[in-house]
């Protein structure tokens, strides 16, 4: 009994550890001269502020991090005779690999400190560019998803996609997946009100039998009537908003 004791410790010791599908992986650099940082810390906070991964940058400054989840998060970077930078919140996509720089200061100059490299600028569709997408996107606080985000990891049903947003959570309702932004201030979930291609959505709740992840050619989430365009503002009771816009021919 204690030789297969030994021996299943030993298995299970020797069981590689689970693979995360999400990295962020880059270079530190010094802002004044681009060379560069050793030892510096990195560390990727996640939407509440708490650390999900930490690694230590190598002699070229090379550092490479894996999370678990889809979502929002931030780098922060630490190192002796360096000021500390908190980087802006950026979105991390399902198995999506993130390359990114990060400039370190040792003056008092507060500038951007966070460069995604990764991410060029796809050819823009000529439909959300009439409903306004891309300038929501440049200006608005909310969250924003385009076709190859939300159609990332196969998921057929658009309440699993949503799920994955930032405040966004899953629940049943009526035997039906449901989502809700948090809670409403008597405890109960909060359900937004849904947009499709700019004309709010009458049973939110059958958005799964009404639209296909397929069909989907960008997303807009906003948390609350603080985030809210004036354009979809007013059918949100508070709750936040979804919009979602279908593929077009233009």
């Amino acid at each position: 009994m204690r030789s297969l004791c030994r021996f299943v410790l030993a298995a299970l010791l020797a069981s590689p550890a689970p693979l995360f599908a999400q990295t962020v992986e880059g270079r530190v650099m010094d802002r004044a001269n681009d060379q560069p940082i050793s030892e510096v810390s990195v560390s990727a906070l996640n939407g509440s502020g708490r650390v999900v991964a930490r690694t230590v940058a190598d002699s070229a400054g090379h550092f490479r991090l894996e999370v678990r989840g889809a979502g929002a998060y931030r780098l922060r970077a630490v190192r002796l005779g360096y000021r500390q930078v908190t980087s802006p919140g950026f979105s991390l996509g399902a198995d999506e690999a993130l390359q990114v720089d990060l400039h370190l200061s040792a003056g008092a100059v507060d500038l951007e400190p966070l460069t995604i490299r990764s991410r060029p600028e796809p050819p823009r569709n000529r439909y959300l560019e009439a409903a306004g997408f891309y300038e929501r996107e440049r200006q608005a606080p909310g969250t924003f998803m385009r076709r190859e985000e939300v159609q990332r990891g196969n998921r057929n049903r658009m309440s699993d996609v949503l799920a994955l947003l930032p405040g966004v959570r899953r629940s049943m309702v009526q035997g039906r997946p449901s989502i809700s932004l948090g809670r409403s201030a008597n405890g109960r979930a909060c359900f937004p009100a849904v947009f499709v291609d700019g004309q709010p959505l009458t049973r939110p709740e059958a958005i799964d039998d009404i639209i296909h992840v397929a069909a989907i050619e960008a997303m807009e989430v906003y948390r609350g009537p603080s985030q809210t365009p004036a354009r979809f503002a007013g059918n949100e009771g508070g709750c936040g908003v979804v919009v979602i816009w279908t593929q077009q021919r233009i």
